[in-house]
């Protein structure tokens, strides 16, 4: 009865044990169920599509064969409502799991692997995995039921197989345990992103169990291009292990990136075991060179794109999903394409593989084309225009302290600022913290613009200096520490005596915008003159910035301390972002970080007022977007290899008769410092805090003078006769 009930719901033929699909698509819906003793099977061409939410729970076994020109399909029908995918579970002794020249593609979660299931084998081979993106990992094999008897063991292979344009990675669980052994070779990784920005996570995640031999693992050769966490590269990443040194030896691994790149495990954080690849060889080194957009540069009607092998674009769409019209040529190692009119957005290559083109900003963009249109319906005012008059807005301020009637200002004070501004000691350390190390000057000037006596509005513009170890610095207090580093061993230590290799002096152009809460009225009381009023406010703003570093030379007998501090400044201090510290200035993909970046900001404000003018002091802790107000980010160290940072830096004029040593003394090397760590370990953004002391001027409204009406002769007469 229960196999004539399968029969029935599933609409197909069972013959001998096995369900065959006899039509060119399969439709599941629901939950379809094969039940132990039982295999799925289709024939090579059939396109199996699943229903929103439909799943196809394997207790028994699964033949997917496809071929080279008739390969299968497994797809959603709906995809905003995708289908779930094929879930392997249960024991099945005699089970086995063949899957061939299939496709997956827009399905939640493609393959699934139940907690304690066993099969005899599993081989993936020659498929294809495309645009997961719905939370779930594109296979996920979880810890399988063991079976330590001879003979037993889970023997899983994925080979020959491609991954691209997901969001969402590959896990396998018990990697190197007595009980499964995985075989992974030729696989391909490319055109992914993973949402977040942590790199610990790789597109391909093995989970070593804690007994893991590595006789129990083997990887052969991978191909792995342009996958991301958020904007870090990322590509095969580890984790477990027992904790001792293990090292799993792979195969080739041809890449645009370096390993340290592309490969999370001991190199990054020693606790993990080791994968066993010193370096990546370069894409055109393959036997079969495969076809990738590697990079490119986008002006409107032009793009350079950087490429790898013979792609050729089947498909170019805009912001609108609208079709772009092109042109395309093969120049050397790249593909250049025009077109007349649109804003590209995605290509869609010749293999199926989807890739971003740089977005333009508006004013790379050309001006729109207006068509005439019949505006005679086009009401010229909203909502209404008998009723625009009734449309008004309000807001409420909110105020704190004691509830006292808050009287309207509405008048302008113009002042300047003048003091110092101080490192947070984020990355680099003050020695004697809270103490600062150094203090640069800080001036500026604002309008003030006092809505009512409890809430004001200002807009500030501040150049302020914020400097680590600066000896020429206007408040030199004392030193700063050296940085945490680690050594070739993974171990943490100190590289230099104290932060001079790293000091750093940061001019910074700021321009705020500041909310300022009043704790007492901002107005004298009747009969006063003055009054001192304590404020808070929160501020944002942007700020342009430049970090620079002292190659130190001595002063000279015949010169003044000025003319030593001018000849410094003029010939001995160099642009940090050029000299390109973690490699941006020859990684794949980077890019000298930018000059501008966004802060936001909290003051504490002590006001003296009197009727016309005011004094002021502030203290502000301002936070910022960017982590190289200090030239110190989450890169690495040189950018891998100090060599090329050398070679290619823009920092040093190399027809300097000084180069090598202003180089030398700028670059913060060590040969004890591990090139593939991490120079930023904090994960915060930089910080400052500014200490000022003010004068404003306070411009009192004009008062509108009443204007006298002359009497009219009637009134005049009226005026006679009455006197």
């Amino acid at each position: 009865m229960r196999s004539l009930y399968r029969l029935i719901v599933f609409g197909i033929a069972v013959i001998s044990g096995q369900l065959l699909a006899q039509s060119n698509e399969v439709r599941i819906s629901g939950t379809r169920v094969i039940a132990a003793g039982e295999t799925f099977s289709v024939s090579a061409g059939t396109t199996i599509v699943l229903e929103s939410g439909a799943s196809l729970l394997v207790d028994g076994s699964i033949k997917l064969n496809g071929s080279s020109d008739k390969r299968i399909k497994v797809i959603s029908a709906d995809s905003k409502n995708p289908g779930l995918g094929i879930s392997i579970e249960g024991v099945n002794e005699s089970g086995k799991i063949e899957i061939e020249n299939v496709d997956f593609i827009g399905l939640v979660q493609p393959l699934r692997f139940d907690p304690f299931w066993y099969r005899k084998s599993v081989e993936i081979s020659n498929s294809n995995f495309s645009d997961v993106s719905f939370g779930e990992p594109i296979i996920y094999v979880s810890a399988p039921l063991l079976d330590l008897r001879e003979g037993k063991i889970i023997d899983f292979k994925l080979k020959n197989s491609k991954f691209f344009n997901n969001t969402d990675n590959i896990i396998l669980e018990k990697v190197g345990s007595a009980g499964i052994r995985y075989e992974l070779d030729a696989i391909t990784l490319n055109d992914n992103s993973l949402h977040g920005e942590d790199g610990s996570m790789g597109m391909l995640h093995l989970d070593m169990s804690k007994d893991a031999n590595q006789a129990n693992i083997s990887l052969g050769n991978f191909v792995i291009v342009n996958n991301t966490s958020g904007v870090a590269p990322i590509g095969i990443s580890v984790s477990g292990g027992s904790g001792d040194k293990l090292n799993v030896p792979m195969g080739t691994v041809y890449s645009n990136l370096a390993a340290a790149t592309i490969l999370y495990d001991s190199r990054r954080d020693k606790r993990l075991p080791s994968l066993g690849l010193e370096n990546t060889s370069a894409l055109n080194t393959m036997k079969n060179p495969q076809d990738f957009v590697l990079g490119a540069s986008h002006t409107f009607g032009r793009m350079a794109l950087a490429v790898s092998g013979n792609p050729t674009i089947v498909k170019l769409i805009d912001t609108f999903d609208r079709p772009v019209f092109i042109k395309q040529d093969r120049v050397g190692d790249s593909l250049i394409v025009t077109y007349l009119e649109g804003n590209p957005s995605v290509g869609t290559l010749q293999n199926g593989v989807k890739f971003k083109v740089p977005a333009l900003t508006a004013k790379q963009l050309p001006p729109p084309l207006y068509r005439k249109v019949d505006t005679t319906l086009i009401s010229p005012k909203w909502p209404d225009t008998l009723n625009a008059k009734d449309v008004t807005f309000k807001i409420k301020i909110p105020t704190f302290g004691k509830k006292t009637p808050i009287t309207v200002l509405k008048n302008w004070e113009l002042g300047f600022w003048g003091g110092g501004g101080v490192y947070g000691g984020g990355d680099i350390k003050h020695k004697f913290a809270p103490l600062m190390s150094t203090m640069e000057i800080s001036a500026g000037a604002y309008g003030q613009y006092n809505i009512n006596s409890r809430f004001s509005l200002k807009a500030s513009f501040y150049h302020t200096s914020i400097s680590m170890h600066n000896l020429y610095a206007t408040g030199l207090f004392t030193g700063g520490l050296s940085p945490i580093a680690i050594n070739m061993n993974y171990e943490n230590f100190t590289p230099f005596g104290n932060a001079w290799s790293v000091m750093f002096v940061t001019p910074m152009n700021i321009v705020e915008g500041e909310m300022i809460w009043h704790l007492k009225d901002y107005a004298f009381k009747a009969g006063k003159k003055s009054r001192f009023v304590p404020s808070i406010g929160l501020s944002f703003g942007l700020l342009n910035y430049t970090p620079y570093r002292y190659a130190y030379k001595s002063q000279r007998n015949n010169e003044t301390y000025a003319q030593y501090k001018d000849r410094m400044n003029e010939q001995y201090k160099f642009d940090l972002r050029k000299l390109g510290s973690e490699g941006q200035n020859f990684l794949p993909g980077k890019d000298q970080y930018g000059k501008v970046a966004a802060n936001v900001g909290a003051t504490f404000m002590l006001s003296y007022i009197r009727k016309k003018w005011s004094f002021k002091g502030e203290i502000k802790s301002v936070y910022t977007t960017t982590d190289y107000l200090d030239d110190f980010g989450p890169g690495l160290w040189y950018g891998g290899n100090y060599q090329l940072m050398r070679d290619n830096q823009q920092a040093v004029d190399p027809n300097s008769p000084e180069y090598l040593a202003n180089l030398n003394k700028i670059s913060a090397y060590s040969p004890d410092i591990n090139p593939a760590t991490y120079r930023s370990t904090n994960g915060l953004n930089d910080w400052y805090f500014q200490m000022h002391m003010g004068l404003s001027y306070n411009l009192e409204p004009k008062k509108k003078k009443k204007e006298i009406q002359p009497l009219s002769n009637e009134a005049t007469s009226q005026a006679i006769k009455a006197k």
